[in-house]
């Protein structure tokens, strides 16, 4: 899957801080290391389809809003 990185990145951030969670924190909810959620969160990377999944059940998110192609 190929995100739209600066939407991804900049919705992923405001998700994690509207549900109080830290990097840290979500990191471990999904098993991977909180440089891996800095990495998205920076734009630095993109999840693979198989952690974009489990990003969008985690927080509750539809695919589509996180990708930017809805509000």
């Amino acid at each position: 899957i190929s995100l739209s990185m600066k939407e991804f990145s900049e919705r992923f951030e405001d998700l994690l801080k509207e549900k109080e969670l830290s990097q840290l924190a979500f990191s471990r909810m999904i098993g991977v290391s909180q440089s891996t959620v800095s990495r998205w969160v920076n734009g630095e990377d993109e999840p693979g389809i198989s952690y974009f999944k489990l990003i969008c059940e985690t927080l509750d998110v539809r695919p589509e809003y996180l990708l930017g192609m809805e509000d």
